[in-house]
């Protein structure tokens, strides 16, 4: 190979000061040597004013800093880093960084929700140490005195109970397993908080906010929530036992196998709310408001409808056995898929074309009840009182209305074929061209002023043209 001439020697000189320079390998066995040098005599230092060698090792080697778990950490960490190293407080982005910011946030805020939403399907947290929780407690309180929010909080299983914490904010917090037993809080604000598992036993909820938020497997037993807001809330498993939810706002919320035997919820807003297997037995709900509300598969005995507004609300697979709808204006709603209404009260409702459709009605009672086109066909009214309501226009095939008290009530255009009247009570009933085609009726039963102008008592049969007309046709 031809080498160029070298008449300067500046090529043997470059290659002779390269040659002497000391590579990667040596950089880094000097560097760490010098290291070891200093921390000897760094422990030698510490050793000499009595330090034990546990203490030395752990200042001398610490611990590698923690995982970071959020994109969002990761980000803030590194801010700090440039701030360290220009020695400046703040760091301002490019727009390309602060839209990857906006994104690191959106995911961040995503995946909190996910685990908010999630909360009550995951085990109970374990309870707090006594101490740690004392000073927790301690902690909140001196907060509370000097006014300060405790939006997005981060605490599980702490122990908050008997404390006043009117308005306070809890919004976006994590307080699973929290303890607010006989808590007072009166306006306090928990929207988007996680609440599951938490205990809220005989505490003070007027006015407050759970938008939301998520309270399952929450304890509400025996708390006042007057006025309270749950829309958006997850509601799964939650206990409402003795609960007062006096014109709380559930409107559109899914109520999953909740536990509220004898709550009450007198005005409370229901409207397009889904209940399904609760149970509700000796509730009231009177003056609520149920339009379109769905129930599934709930037990209802016993509970008080009175005055209530369920238009379009639809009972399904439902056990109202005792039930009360007086005054209950629900034209629409429908009790269907072997429901059971057996000594429900509907005095004086109002329940134009609602649906009975094969329910079981035995001892209800319908007086002064407005149910012109309802629905009762295959239903089993046995003993049931209809007395001067109004049935206009309402289907009653197949109905059994033995030894039912139906005086004065209006059946006009009714439409009753196969319905079973064996001893019932029809005196004085409008029966003005209804359809009683092979209705069963017996001795018993009682007839006395009805009026039965233009009613169909017979099945009309088609008239036959004699054998000689057939043959010439």
């Amino acid at each position: 190979t031809h080498v160029p001439p070298d008449p300067t020697g500046m090529l043997s000189a470059s290659r002779s000061l390269f040659a002497s320079m000391p590579g990667p390998d040596d950089i880094r066995s000097a560097a760490s040597a010098q290291q070891n040098l200093v921390r000897r005599e760094v422990a030698d230092s510490l050793r000499d004013q009595g330090l034990e060698q546990s203490e030395i090792s752990r200042l001398l080697h610490p611990s590698p800093p923690p995982v970071i778990d959020t994109p969002r950490q990761l980000m803030s960490r590194f801010d700090s880093m440039i701030a360290q190293a220009t020695r400046t407080p703040d760091v301002r982005m490019p727009r390309v960084d602060q839209r990857l910011r906006d994104l690191v946030d959106r995911a961040d805020s995503i995946q909190a929700s996910m685990s908010r939403g999630v909360a009550h399907m995951q085990p109970a947290p374990p309870p707090l140490a006594r101490d740690v929780a004392a000073r927790w407690r301690d902690g909140a309180a001196r907060a509370r005195q000097a006014g300060q929010s405790f939006a997005g909080l981060k605490l599980k299983s702490g122990d908050f109970s008997g404390m006043d914490l009117s308005g306070v904010d809890f919004s976006g917090g994590e307080l699973e397993g929290v303890d607010f037993s006989g808590a007072t809080l009166v306006g306090a604000n928990f929207t988007n908080a996680c609440l599951a598992h938490a205990n809220f036993r005989q505490a003070r909820l007027d006015g407050a906010a759970l938008v939301g938020a998520n309270i399952g497997r929450a304890d509400f037993t025996e708390a006042s929530c007057v006025g309270a807001k749950f829309t958006d809330a997850i509601v799964q498993h939650t206990c409402l036992a003795k609960a007062n939810l006096e014109s709380a706002d559930w409107q559109g919320v899914t109520l999953l196998e909740v536990e509220a035997d004898e709550s009450r919820w007198p005005g409370a807003r229901l409207s397009q709310a889904t209940l399904i297997k609760g149970r509700l037995t000796g509730s009231g709900f009177v003056g609520a408001e149920l339009t379109r509300a769905t129930v599934l598969e709930c037990a209802l005995a016993g509970a008080d409808f009175t005055s209530a507004t369920a238009e379009s609300a639809d009972f399904i697979t439902c056990t109202l056995d005792g039930a009360r709808f007086d005054r209950c204006r629900a034209p629409n709603v429908r009790f269907v898929y072997r429901s059971s209404l057996d000594g429900a009260s509907f005095r004086e409702a109002e329940m134009p074309k609602s649906n009975f459709r094969g329910t079981p009605l035995a001892g209800c009672d319908f007086t002064s009840a407005l149910l012109d086109g309802a629905d009762f066909s295959e239903a089993r009214c046995v003993s049931g009182c209809f007395e001067s309501s109004s049935l206009k226009g309402a289907l009653l095939m197949k109905t059994d209305f033995s030894q039912a008290r139906m005086a004065q009530a209006n059946l006009m255009q009714a439409v009753a074929q196969h319905a079973v009247f064996s001893g019932a009570d029809l005196t004085g009933c409008n029966l003005f061209a209804s359809d009683l085609a092979r209705v069963d009726v017996d001795s018993e039963t009682r007839l006395a002023d009805a009026y039965m102008a233009k009613a169909r008592t017979m099945p009309r049969r088609k008239v036959e043209p004699p054998a000689s007309a057939r043959k010439e046709s």
